[in-house]
C-alpha cells in the first residue's frame, strides 16, 4: 500500500488480489445459491435470478481482471 498525500494507494498487485477475491466470492455465491436450488421445494424463479447476478457481478470482476492485464502487457 502505498501512501500519497495521506491517501491510501492499493498496489497492481493488491489490485489483483482484490478482483480475484470478490470474483471467486461471486462465483463461490452463485454456486451455493444453484446448490440451495437444487436442494430446495421452493419456486426456483427467485433463486435462479439471484445465481445470475452473481455471475454477472462475477463476470464483471473477470472482465476487470482481464483489462487490467491488457493494459500492463507491452503491445
Amino acid at each position: 500500500m502505498l501512501k500519497i498525500r495521506q491517501r491510501q494507494i492499493a498496489t497492481l498487485d493488491e489490485q489483483f488480489e482484490g478482483l480475484r477475491k470478490a470474483r471467486d466470492h461471486y462465483v463461490l455465491l452463485a454456486n451455493q445459491i444453484r446448490d440451495a436450488i437444487a436442494n430446495s421445494s421452493n419456486t426456483a424463479e427467485e433463486g435462479l435470478a439471484e445465481e445470475w447476478n452473481a455471475r454477472r457481478i462475477a463476470g464483471a470482476y473477470e472482465k476487470s481482471l482481464q483489462n487490467m492485464i491488457a493494459q500492463i502487457r507491452p503491445g
